[in-house]
């Protein structure tokens, strides 16, 4: 009888519990290397995050931008599930760093977030400076007022 003997599961297949004759196909983002301990569950591999609840099935879910580095750890100050979240005193709106849109970098400075609002502000004022003159400049013809009217 085959299930009184222990057995090792094929390449790309699992079990959970050692000494179980049932092998689970290996889900895309699963760890069933030979490195694996056997009878638990395969860990993430690197850009995925393991998704465990209480009498379901794992989830391997892709992570974005390598922010995974594997068993569920992130990467530099990116915590939560999926890496999703910054660190306290951290964020991903518009500061961060590396080739990842979602990776975390340290919160700008009070100065900082003073001097790139005045900078947006400048810019913002020289658009509006520029169409003004060129308003004026095309209000001195007839042509030029039509043209502004339409």
């Amino acid at each position: 009888n085959d299930s009184l003997f222990c057995r090792s599961c094929a390449q790309d297949y699992y079990n959970e519990v050692v000494g179980q004759t049932d092998c689970i196909k290996c889900p895309e983002g699963a760890d069933c290397g030979p490195q694996r301990v056997r009878g638990t569950r395969p860990e993430a591999l690197p850009d995925y995050w393991l998704i465990e609840e209480e009498g379901r099935a794992p989830v391997y879910l892709k992570c974005a931008g390598g922010l995974c580095l594997g068993k569920n750890i992130c990467a530099g100050e990116n915590t939560g599930i999926l890496c999703a979240k910054c660190n306290l005193g951290y964020t991903q709106w518009g500061w961060s760093k590396g080739n990842s849109p979602t990776a975390c970098a340290e919160c700008p400075t009070t100065l900082n977030g003073i001097l790139r609002l005045c900078m947006a502000l400048f810019v913002f004022y020289l658009y509006i400076r520029i169409l003004v003159l060129m308003v004026e400049k095309s209000s001195k013809s007839v042509q030029g007022v039509s043209s502004i009217v339409m």
